[in-house]
Order: C-alpha cells, then structure tokens, then sequence
C-alpha cells in the first residue's frame, strides 16, 4: 500500500471517529468517497479553527476591559450569562435584586456583568459628575430603542449625531429667562400636589408615583405646550394611557423575550402600546387645536 493511500485511511479514520454518526466507506469503494470525506474533514478542522480563533482574538481584544473589572468589586457571575439572573422577572423583582446588590456592595463604584457586557452602578457624586461631563458617555444605552418606540428620536432617546445636531437648535428655547417665566406654573402645580398629599396624611403607606407622574404631565404641557390638563384634579384618560406606555416600555427593558420585535408584537401588549400611543396622540393633537 502506498503513502498516499495510508494517509488517505488515516483521515477517513479520523473523520469517522469524530463524526459517528455518518457512514464512511471503506476504502475499496472508490478514491471519489474518500476525496469527499477527506475534504469533509479538512472544512469542520478548519471551521473549528476559526471558531476557536475568532472566540480568542474576541477575549484578547477585551483583556484590559477583565483586567479593569477585576479590580471593582461585584456579584459573582456565571459562565456566559454574567448576572443576567438578577434581571430575569417582572420589574419588582429586578429592582429588589439591585437593591441587594447595593446593600451586599456598599462601594461608590460596583460592577455587574449582563453576559458579555460591563456595566458600573455608580454611587458617589464625583464619579457621577466625571461620567456626565465626559464627551464620551453621550451615546445612549441600547435599551432606549424601545423608548425610540414611544418618545421618537427626541433629546431623550436620540443617536448622539442627531442629538448633538437638536440640542443646538432647541438650546435658544432653554434660556435661562424662559425657564424663569416658568417658576409661576411650577410653582402652582406644586402647590396642588401638596394639597393632595396632605388629604393623605395618617395614612400607612402612599404610592407616590401617579401623584408625581400627574404633577409631571401637568408642569410640562402647560410650560412647553400652553396646555392645561389639570391631571392632579382629576383623572383623565391621558394619566392612564400614560402608566400604561410606561409600563409596558420598562417591561420590555426588563424582560428578555420582550426585547424581540417578533415575540413582542404577537403578544397582547403589543396591541395595548399601539392604542395607547394613538389615544395619546389623539389627545395632544385635539387639546392643541382648541
């Protein structure tokens, strides 16, 4: 037998060996199935090499992103996931569980893992003020494509070009004059708010967040819109629609399969947010005409 045809058997053994499963010939049936195997065995080697090197050269170009993390202190993480257990449930247990990583790591600066992304919880001013300040942290987080979804690409959730290119132009109307004109209606709306606070006074527990958001809409539609909604006097569609796009935009942040357009969009809440937003729309446009 010649070289040629041991190295031959040699390959065809070794493809056998890794992929059982496929029937391999035997050698006298022909030199056109053993070229076919031998090659088959030549792509998945190479193809596993690639793999491998792609899954190195990734870690590598990330050695001084580990290095860094491992000096801050944090929660333990697990393979592939990080942390992402802690961020896994409705929005109450999510908040409960940073609330536990706040308590377990009372540092001014913490760090968790969302699989392969390093994010820091940030606790001392100083810190907070470098990161605001800082020409590189003007980008927004990929979580505000779902606020994209209700808000649009406002100064809120736009790219940074176009958020750069905005804040030029609406800077004139946030002078500080203009804001001075608006201390009246901040103040009266305030005021109202802690009027109804204290028609709560005695009792055990107060969920002030409709009581804030309703103050909220009403400061902000009757200082850049000229619009009285009056939502801390009394309940209006306008508080409801309100939560409700809230709700839904924090439970796709939250929850995993919510993230994805077609799993969301076959889901009830996807038909809730469509009407919400087109009743808000609504209201806005005919409380602007009149």
């Amino acid at each position: 037998m010649s070289q040629m045809e041991l190295l031959k058997q040699n390959f065809i053994f070794r493809f056998h060996f890794c992929r059982p499963q496929q029937k391999i010939s035997s050698p006298n049936s022909g030199d056109r199935n053993d070229e076919s195997n031998l090659f088959r065995a030549e792509f998945g080697t190479s193809q596993q090499f690639c793999n491998d090197s792609c899954f190195g050269r990734f870690h590598w170009n990330r050695r001084k992103l580990y290095r860094a993390a491992a000096k801050i202190k944090g929660p333990p993480t697990l393979p592939i996931i990080g942390n992402g257990l802690l961020f896994m449930g409705d929005t109450t247990t999510i908040f409960k569980n940073i609330l536990g990583i706040l308590n377990d790591y009372p540092y001014d600066l913490s760090r968790i893992w969302l699989g392969t992304k390093l994010m820091f919880i940030v606790t001392e001013p100083e810190y907070l003020e470098i990161i605001l300040n800082s020409p590189h942290c003007l980008e927004k987080e990929p979580l505000y494509r779902y606020a994209r979804a209700v808000a649009g690409e406002g100064l809120f959730s736009a790219p940074v070009a176009k958020w750069k290119k905005n804040r030029k132009l609406i800077s004139p109307a946030f002078n500080q004059k203009i804001l001075d004109s608006f201390m009246g209606i901040f103040n009266e709306q305030t005021k109202i708010f802690l009027k109804i606070l204290e028609r709560k006074a005695g009792m055990k527990t107060v969920d002030i967040y409709h009581l804030v958001s309703a103050m909220t809409v009403d400061s902000l539609c009757e200082s850049a819109m000229g619009i009285k909604v009056e939502c801390q006097m009394h309940s209006t569609g306008m508080n409801h629609w309100m939560d409700t796009v809230m709700m839904i935009t924090f439970m796709r942040m939250a929850d995993l399969w919510y993230r994805y357009d077609f799993i969301f969009n076959m889901t009830k809440w996807s038909k809730i947010l469509k009407d919400s937003l087109a009743r808000l729309h609504q209201f806005t446009q005919n409380e602007s005409s009149s």
